[in-house]
């Protein structure tokens, strides 16, 4: 199990640290599961610089409704590439606190 029955991005498992650099390929929570987003919100509220990477609405079409089919490989793989440069002044902003 990858743990995606638990949590999509397990960022609580980051607590207690400075900072934090989330990547969740399947970001979206649903029921009892926490976004990966709220869970980089959570993290920030005791003080740790938290960026949080996930795939854009672009990239999630490229992938579509099963990110593992290894026909979506190169569409996900341009899409994740095209998408980078949005993430990193943050992911810069964090290394660097």
């Amino acid at each position: 199990m990858d743990g995606g029955t638990h949590s999509p991005a397990n960022a609580h498992l980051a607590a207690g640290y400075g900072r934090v650099v989330v990547t969740a390929p399947i970001a979206r929570g649903g029921g009892p599961l926490v976004s990966a987003a709220e869970q980089g919100r959570r993290l920030t509220e005791d003080g740790t610089q938290v960026a949080v990477v996930s795939p854009s609405a672009t990239a999630r079409r490229s992938f579509g409704r099963n990110p593992l089919d290894p026909a979506a490989r190169a569409a996900a793989a341009e899409a994740g590439r095209a998408q980078a440069p949005a993430h990193t002044a943050r992911i810069a902003e964090v290394w660097r606190a």
